[in-house]
């Protein structure tokens, strides 16, 4: 039986311009849950949104240039 972090591994896939390896599910799901807290509270999901793709392995160049992006 497979583990979590093997199916994970499994489910990556490699962004060619940026070359990061992380799970499409995973970034849509963070996706969904930073728009759903910044909808509750009522604010932008900026400060939710760097440190999250930070922690799930994006570098941080091309966090800066996402969270600089919608502005």
């Amino acid at each position: 039986m497979a583990s979590a972090s093997h199916r994970a591994e499994e489910l990556a896939k490699e962004f060619p311009i940026s070359g990061v390896v992380v799970s499409p599910i995973l970034l849509a799901l963070a996706g969904f849950t930073i728009g759903a807290l910044g909808g509750f509270f009522g604010v932008g999901g900026g400060f939710l949104a760097g440190p999250l793709m930070i922690w799930i392995g994006v570098p941080i160049n091309f966090v800066v240039g996402t969270d600089l992006a919608p502005t």
